[in-house]
């Protein structure tokens, strides 16, 4: 029987647990996780055997909006929440962490340089996650219920309902509206953001993207290189008269 491994954000009562918040995420086991080529990514938990192995992220943005268009400012507004360790035999990844009463986090891999309460939250896979041009590829995305619950006056979200949240599920059950692919494609491509790729399963869970040159940047070099030929010949021919 395939196990589900799911996120769950549980908002206990507060006669239970008034000072944390259980945050149990992954993916369901086993699933089709590749690159941009189609080839099954391999994870960097706890360190990267290789320089292309790939970290599964939960955090947040903050107050800013990642697109597909600001990406080379998404490293410095990002804040991890939590890491999970990725079985890249079976495509699965599973981790826990606390949400604690002053809104940081419990995981080792947090950055807690400010509280994560009330702000969305993202799944980040990534290989790198500095923006370098046919290098880098990322999914990034999330669903509309993703939000990481309110400050209560200290006693953090003791009085909210359970919540059930699933990278896996909450995509199938969601309308495309609640739907926030950022970067890369998940459910075989239904769901795609920004980013490239050349060859794509028939059947996937998640598909990283590749990092390319927009067209105006590969102009720019185009028309850069113009230049120095034209600089280069011009001083040639200077040189013979």
């Amino acid at each position: 029987m395939k196990h589900l491994a799911i996120i769950i954000l549980i908002f206990t009562s507060a006669q239970l647990w008034a000072d944390e918040v259980t945050v149990n995420w992954g993916n369901a086991n086993p699933s089709v996780m590749v690159d941009s080529g189609g080839i099954a990514l391999t994870s960097a938990y706890p360190t990267p055997a290789f320089s292309g192995d790939y970290t599964v992220a939960l955090g947040t943005f903050d107050s800013f909006s990642p697109t597909e268009t600001n990406y080379n400012d998404w490293q410095s507004h990002w804040r991890t929440f939590d890491q999970a360790p990725f079985n890249d035999a079976v495509g699965a990844f599973a981790s826990e962490a606390f949400l604690e009463s002053d809104g940081s986090s419990s995981s080792v891999n947090a950055d807690n340089s400010a509280s994560f309460f009330n702000s969305d939250a993202y799944i980040w896979i990534y290989n790198r996650q500095d923006a370098v041009a046919n290098d880098s590829e990322w999914f990034l995305g999330r669903v509309s219920e993703w939000t990481f619950p309110t400050d209560l006056g200290g006693e953090c979200c003791g009085n909210l309902t359970p919540t059930q949240w699933s990278l896996t599920s909450d995509f199938a059950n969601a309308s495309p509206s609640e739907i926030d692919v950022v970067w890369g494609a998940h459910s075989s491509g239904l769901y795609a953001g920004g980013g490239a790729y050349t060859v794509a399963p028939e059947n996937f869970l998640v598909q990283t993207y590749l990092l390319i040159p927009e067209p105006s940047t590969w102009i720019m070099m185009a028309l850069s290189f113009s230049a120095l030929m034209f600089v280069g010949l011009f001083r040639r021919k200077g040189a013979m008269r």
